[in-house]
């Protein structure tokens, strides 16, 4: 049986979580001649980096132990800003616990047996296409700027006022900065809201 690859179609990036340098080298190599384009690390923290600084991968492949964290709470970290981004969790022990957990929280468990490479790019080829964020602010569309912008102006114009009467060494009574900081809160509540249905 011929093993799945990505050659005919548009080179995947992947993010690689691997702290044995060797087998990292390996995968990446397997997988950068199957046409996907592999970036390699050895650590959480490193990941988490690597992600902060671009948005555009299409899949993440991590080791179960690694120096600093490991493959589920790795997981749970990056689920809570991309939770559409597919996640392999590879391990070279059998256990039935982690690999339910990992099933349900909906992470492809692969063990490291002889056959693992072709289990990965199997696993590769079902992945779904992921629509990754806009690269800057000005590929947003106007009125979505629009109605962002407005929420932190209205904050930027609150704090504003307050930082200025403290400045003419004003106090402000408490009846007033109450109001101010419910504005504040009302405004943060509607732009978290705005870019929650953005991510929906």
């Amino acid at each position: 049986m011929d093993k799945p690859t990505n050659t005919n179609n548009p080179p995947i990036k992947l993010l690689l979580i691997e702290d044995d340098s060797f087998m990292r080298e390996m995968i990446a190599f397997t997988l950068e001649t199957e046409n996907y384009e592999v970036t390699g690390v050895g650590s959480g923290i490193e990941a988490l980096q690597k992600l902060h600084n671009c948005n555009k991968y299409g899949g993440i492949i991590s080791d179960m132990y690694l120096p600093d964290t490991d493959g589920l709470t790795l997981f749970e970290q990056i689920h809570t800003t991309y939770p559409d981004l597919p996640y392999l969790i590879l391990t070279s022990e059998t256990d039935e616990i982690i690999a339910r957990k990992a099933t349900s929280l909906g992470i492809t468990y692969i063990l490291k047996d002889e056959n693992f490479a072709e289990t990965v790019l199997a696993a590769l080829a079902n992945l779904p296409p992921i629509e990754t964020a806009p690269a800057s602010l000005a590929q947003m569309p106007a009125k979505l700027f629009h109605d962002l912008n407005q929420p932190l102006n209205s904050i930027k114009m609150i704090a504003g006022g307050i930082l200025f009467l403290l400045k003419q060494g004003e106090k402000l009574p408490d009846e007033e900065l109450s109001d101010c900081m419910e504005k504040i809160s009302f405004q943060t509540d509607l732009l978290a809201s705005m870019l929650k249905k953005m991510r929906m």
